[in-house]
């Protein structure tokens, strides 16, 4: 496996500002905590999955909580701010830092797709062996995951981010860009209260001891769907 950085992009947990979708029946309160709670599984995964050959980073925005979420979450050891920009910017900046700290790939994650099978990452690593980037396509038209060998700013160019449209876009711009792009199967993010169940059913066979940061998300997410379905 090549010297890889993992970047965890996330916000910091402020009501209100996280998980709106959830947002009736959840109350903003709860929204956050199961944001933080998410992030903490993503991270735990992705730490799980690395190895020696990986170093996961969590990339936060706003850039004076970058060392509280740290902090909060556990288990990553750097944190960068996400400094100015829309978040093509952002992203574009992040890698482009990796690549120069001496990565020899990257792979983004955001803090909503704790239940990514091992199957799809082990997947993203033997692709990107022979490919320029892998894109694993969320459900609602985003992406869970995008692995990079080397800068590929056109892929973070004229996206209409947040919306449906965002991997379709991030295909175009590789097609028209001569980039050489796996596709991962679909999965799916934490966005709307609906998508608990699924997350439940899936992190079910965790091992608490193995990935405590996972059984606390599946228990929190027991408490919301007692509590609202």
């Amino acid at each position: 496996m090549p010297r890889t950085t993992a970047l965890i992009f996330a916000k910091y947990p402020t009501p209100g500002a996280v998980k709106t979708r959830m947002v009736p029946p959840l109350t903003p309160e709860e929204a956050a905590e199961l944001h933080a709670t998410s992030l903490a599984a993503v991270c735990e995964r992705v730490a799980r999955f690395a190895g020696p050959q990986t170093d996961p980073v969590l990339v936060v925005t706003p850039d004076d909580r970058a060392v509280d979420l740290q902090t909060l979450v556990g288990g990553v050891d750097a944190c960068w701010p996400q400094r100015d920009g829309d978040l093509g910017s952002r992203l574009t900046r992040a890698c482009d830092r990796a690549f120069a700290e001496g990565s020899e790939a990257v792979m983004l994650f955001g803090a909503d797709s704790p239940t990514i099978p091992s199957s799809l990452l082990n997947e993203a690593v033997a692709e990107l062996a022979g490919h320029d980037a892998v894109l694993g396509p969320c459900d609602d038209g985003g992406y869970y995951l995008l692995a990079l060998r080397k800068p590929l700013p056109a892929l973070f160019e004229r996206i209409d981010w947040g919306s449906e449209r965002v991997c379709n876009q991030t295909r175009q711009r590789g097609q028209d860009a001569g980039v050489a792009l796996h596709e991962l199967g679909s999965w799916y993010d934490l966005d709307r209260f609906e998508d608990l169940a699924r997350a439940r059913r899936d992190l079910a066979p965790l091992d608490g001891q193995a990935m405590p940061a996972g059984a606390a998300l599946r228990r929190l997410i027991d408490t919301y769907l007692e509590r609202y379905a």
